[in-house]
């Protein structure tokens, strides 16, 4: 099983376990994002009839109300 980081102050050394997080959280849900977009146009079977698609992203309550110490969650 992968480590686990809590991420919290600037104070902290936390490079590498921000920048894992800004992987997963913000740049994964830009590249899924992405590809849905595209299968949506491209590939799906009704696109002909003009069906689309539809993308529900999830987001944490964290980013609208800001919870301290936790700073580096809340950016992704």
């Amino acid at each position: 099983m992968r480590d686990r980081h809590v991420l919290s102050g600037v104070g902290e050394d936390t490079n590498r376990p921000c920048h894992d997080a800004m992987d997963v959280n913000f740049w994964g849900a830009v590249k899924v994002s992405i590809g849905a977009a595209r299968f949506f146009r491209e590939v799906n079977p009704n696109f002909q009839k003009g069906a689309g698609g539809m993308l529900v992203q999830v987001s944490s309550m964290a980013g609208t109300t800001g919870v301290p110490l936790v700073g580096f969650y809340i950016t992704t």
